[in-house]
């Protein structure tokens, strides 16, 4: 196999001036791409690349129906100008936006009455349990943990303390092993 062969560089067109009016006419009369193609043997790429390439000879078709019409709404009225753009009853998925609205609404007072009791300080997440309150005693920083002591947080702010008790498995000594990992209860039907 010879590497080295010379590629000519003008470009020719494949398709002779005949070829092209005569899909450009088949285009321009409404023919889809596919019924094009399959009259001439080629892929329906081939004819959709002429058409880009050419638009003298491919009249450029519509984009389509409008966006309204694909999803089955109506056509939007025209805004007045001063005037309030109207909401949309539905959303796509065809719930009430109102209700929609009212839902995110409460989830994000919800959100933020749980932002301020975190910085006040009264948040539950913020309490040390009551099972760990013993073990602060014994607690130690990270930088002074062995391998096989427990690194369970024991309280909410630095420096952090952890349990450092003898461990059960690889990292949580049993009491806090038993209350990170939940053996579940047998199921009965």
């Amino acid at each position: 196999m010879n590497v080295h062969t010379k590629i000519k560089s003008g470009k020719q067109s494949v398709w002779d001036d005949e070829t092209k009016r005569k899909m450009g006419e088949m285009w321009n009369n409404g023919q889809s791409a596919g019924r094009i193609s399959a009259k001439f043997g080629v892929s329906r790429n081939v004819v959709i690349g002429l058409a880009m390439r050419n638009p003298d000879l491919f009249t450029p078709k519509g984009k389509g129906a409008p966006k309204y019409a694909r999803w089955g709404g109506r056509k939007p009225q025209p805004k007045q100008p001063g005037e309030a753009r109207a909401k949309p009853l539905h959303n796509n998925v065809g719930h009430k936006v109102r209700d929609m609205n009212n839902t995110r609404r409460s989830r994000m007072e919800a959100v933020q009455r749980e932002a301020e009791k975190f910085r006040s300080g009264t948040s539950p997440l913020l309490e040390i349990a009551p099972d760990d309150v013993h073990r602060l005693t014994k607690g130690k920083e990270l930088k002074d943990l062995g391998a096989h002591e427990c690194h369970w947080v024991l309280n909410n702010d630095g420096p952090f303390l952890y349990c450092a008790e003898a461990t059960g498995g690889p990292v949580y000594c049993d009491h806090h092993a038993a209350r990170v990992y939940r053996v579940r209860e047998s199921w009965e039907r």
